[in-house]
């Protein structure tokens, strides 16, 4: 594949260097091992940061001191120094009404969108659900993929997560309850497609051909539509399934060809078409899954009552002011809505199904 094409798949699929390679000179760079983009088997993958246990120790206090060597004490002082895992989740927030602001909430977000198109859409709700609260704040938490997002839920890492169904199933196992969700179930779906020059129209053609996916664990866009094809006759072992990060990475893998066939569900899919309307052109929906109930919202079972009734009433109430209408269109939803677990029973369902439907060697794709 040609490097350009690389960048354009990689830029769309949340790439975003750190902001001190952006500016260090490339062979710098390179040493300190800056190139992230991944490639298996021809099939791109979403970049991510590198942990502590991924670098040499060198690098650790070799990059930030060049940094402050190239740029001085302004851009030394805006850095931020958490520790150990938790510098690979930059939080964001504004700052609540009150002048005591007491806690901080974490609100993390499952991998929905790349990192910086997560940001650019929810920031504006923590500002709106700041607005109203007292006594607390919440800070916008991006994870590097669905792995390490699960992973820190299970450590108990966030107070509020938005949640695909599967995963908050999951949370409330371990300390979590569900209180709200996304409206709109009708539009929680898998959508399966392809490009409109590949000749499929039909399951049967899928067999031997590369199928992407964002994740094993992402619902609407993977399980949904594995179990879809498999019930319309297709043995998954006949197929090449990859796993490429982001519901985005899905789409670009497909325009560019590095995939036959990705799969993903309306939301992503509705935004990119909307941002880039020539993909229209280009691809086509072949099958559509049936929906299911769509994301939740959470908070961890230690949160305040009063504080996690502020934190749903905002979402609530943000189809009731022209700037929260602005932000739901964001989203490509109409509205949020309160909702207890006994609304999931259909997911969990779906999930006993979807376990006893694929056989053992086929693990990776187990929740």
């Amino acid at each position: 594949m040609s490097r350009k094409k690389k960048e354009v798949a990689l830029k769309a699929s949340g790439y975003i260097p750190n902001r001190f390679w952006v500016l260090l000179p490339s062979a710098v760079s390179s040493f300190l091992g800056q190139d992230k983009r991944k490639e298996k088997n021809g099939v791109l993958t979403t970049a991510v940061e590198p942990t502590e246990d991924e670098s040499p120790s060198y690098r650790s206090w070799l990059l930030p001191l060049y940094a402050v060597l190239m740029l001085g004490g302004f851009l030394f002082s805006m850095m931020t120094t958490p520790d150990n895992d938790k510098a690979n989740y930059p939080e964001y927030g504004n700052h609540s009404v009150c002048a005591q602001e007491g806690v901080v909430y974490r609100f993390a977000v499952h991998p929905l969108y790349n990192p910086r198109r997560l940001f650019s859409v929810f920031i504006r709700m923590m500002d709106k659900i700041n607005s109203q609260a007292c006594g607390f704040k919440v800070r916008l938490v991006a994870s590097r993929n669905y792995q390490s997002f699960e992973a820190r839920t299970r450590q108990n890492d966030f107070e509020i997560t938005l949640s695909n169904p599967s995963q908050a199933l999951q949370a409330v196992k371990h300390g979590y309850r569900i209180i709200g969700k996304m409206g709109d179930d009708s539009q929680f779906c898998g959508i399966i497609f392809a490009r409109r020059d590949s000749g499929i129209t039909d399951i049967a053609d899928l067999k031997g051909k590369i199928l992407a996916f964002p994740s094993p664990t992402a619902l609407a866009a993977t399980m949904m539509p594995l179990y879809y094809l498999h019930n319309r006759g297709l043995d998954i072992k006949d197929t090449d399934i990859h796993f490429v990060g982001s519901q985005e990475s899905v789409i670009m893998n497909v325009v560019l060809g590095n995939a036959d066939v990705g799969a993903t569900w309306p939301m992503p899919w509705q935004l990119l078409m909307r941002e880039r309307p020539e993909f229209n052109n280009i691809l086509k929906i072949l099958w559509k899954t049936p929906p299911l109930v769509n994301n939740a919202i959470l908070v961890r079972d230690d949160m305040p009552e009063k504080d996690a009734r502020i934190i749903m009433d905002a979402l609530v109430d943000l189809v009731n002011s022209p700037d929260g209408r602005e932000i739901l269109h964001e989203f490509t939803l109409s509205h949020f809505e309160r909702c207890t677990i006994d609304t999931y029973q259909p997911v969990v369902n779906f999930m006993k199904d979807y376990v006893s439907t694929f056989p053992k060697e086929l693990s990776v794709l187990q929740p």
